[in-house]
């Protein structure tokens, strides 16, 4: 996972697969303009993980494996559940999440806590329930000890600046219902109803996804003194916003499809930290378990498509 082929390789396998199976099936659809957005994004993802674990050390290794197991996950996991709004939505927390790490102990980081919770709010537009994990990340800035009453006006200012856009837009051109709409959906609370509509396939890849947090979070557990204290706060973040992104697909399930990929960006990190430091017979048995599940998911997906 850590040789300088590995990365290539699975980019090369990524890109086969979406041109077998998803640009016949967009031609189909009409809707070829959606796939190449879609595939754009997911490359952007992956080079916004590279950039990510090389800014903060979070792996302790310069690599690429975070970005090699997004690709192998989004591949298992079927592509076709994923939507524009959910891999931009990714894309704007993972610039949010940038900037919030760059306020680690620092009271006067202001303008990285203005770009963090504007990002979150452009993400918030693209996918409103986002917004319920802006409290994560108030608190996150009380844990990194970056709060201030500066920089809580600096969040709230960026949190508010892209829905005044809005509004003003939406106020000049007598579009109101444009503005009211992520707020229409953020206050739509429908718990577990829609549960029992989700397909076999998609429990199945929810609980394989699953099962790599659980076993990366047993392996922190027992090794997080290893890691500088600032490394285990970051990824202590990423964990407790993982559980919570569990928790919410859990109890709002038709909200499944938007969250996926940025669920998948953040088991990618913690799960390649997991990989890539821990050598034993049985996390290497573990590996050979995951690598088995995948392909079954894989296989599945494909014969869906087919």
């Amino acid at each position: 996972m850590t040789g300088k082929a590995t990365l290539p390789v699975v980019i090369l396998i990524f890109l086969c697969y979406w041109i077998m199976f998803f640009a016949p099936l967009s031609h189909i659809m009409g809707s070829d303009v959606e796939t190449i957005i879609n595939g754009l994004c997911y490359v952007a993802i992956g080079y916004i993980l590279i950039e990510f674990n090389n800014s903060f050390s979070i792996i302790r290794l310069r690599t690429s494996s975070q970005t090699f197991i997004f690709f192998l996950l989004v591949m298992a996991c079927g592509c076709i559940n994923q939507t524009i709004n959910g891999n931009l939505t990714t894309i704007s927390i993972l610039i949010s999440l940038f900037f919030l790490f760059k306020s680690y102990n620092n009271t006067e980081a202001t303008n990285n806590l203005f770009y963090s919770f504007l990002f979150i709010g452009i993400g918030s537009l693209l996918t409103p329930q986002i917004i319920y994990f802006s409290i994560l990340w108030i608190y996150t800035t009380i844990r990194f000890k970056s709060f201030t009453i500066q920089n809580l006006f600096a969040m709230l200012i960026g949190w508010f600046f892209p829905y005044w856009l809005l509004f003003s837009y939406a106020f000049l051109f007598n579009k109101m219902g444009l503005f009211y709409q992520p707020f229409n959906e953020i206050i739509a609370f429908s718990p577990l109803q829609p549960f029992r509509t989700m397909q076999a396939i998609d429990l199945y890849t929810l609980s394989y996804i699953l099962l790599l947090y659980i076993v990366s979070f047993a392996h922190y557990l027992t090794v997080d003194y290893e890691d500088k204290i600032q490394t285990r706060s970051y990824l202590s973040f990423l964990y407790q916003f993982t559980f919570f992104l569990f928790l919410f697909i859990l109890f709002i399930p038709k909200h499944l499809k938007n969250l996926m990929p940025l669920l998948l960006s953040n088991i990618s990190i913690i799960n390649a930290h997991y990989l890539l430091l821990r050598n034993t017979k049985l996390s290497n048995l573990f590996f050979i378990i995951s690598i088995m599940i995948f392909l079954f998911l894989l296989s599945y997906h494909i014969w869906i498509l087919l």
